[in-house]
């Protein structure tokens, strides 16, 4: 089964009355944002994919769970995830694009690198 595909300021396990914003479409009003030095960036993105990640990982529908990404602050939520599907026949992917830097070499049949 493959699920519609929202933007990252929406969760999937969040409760619809916690919805904002003119539209009541999303839980995280600013994923985009101004730092303090004046530059535009995402805030809250991995956390709000890792969130979704966990949600689905403790869903038992018989689905692979693939994150694609490039951020080492993805990798304990991808270790917990594949910890709550041990002893199934589900399974996590990472592909990471680029390098991230993980000296933990019992990680390596979980990351797929490109």
């Amino acid at each position: 089964m493959i699920r519609s595909i929202a933007f990252g300021d929406r969760l999937l396990g969040a409760r619809d009355d916690r919805l904002c914003g003119p539209r009541l479409d999303h839980h995280l009003p600013s994923t985009y944002q101004k730092s303090r030095d004046e530059l535009w960036g995402e805030k809250m993105v991995d956390t709000a994919l890792i969130s979704d990640l966990l949600l689905l990982a403790i869903e038992n529908d018989g689905s692979w769970l693939v994150v694609v990404g490039q951020d080492a602050d993805l990798v304990p939520g991808i270790l917990t995830a594949e910890g709550l599907l041990h002893g199934t026949d589900r399974r996590t992917i990472y592909f990471s694009r680029g390098g991230i830097n993980n000296s933990n070499p019992k990680m390596m049949d979980l990351v797929c690198r490109r």
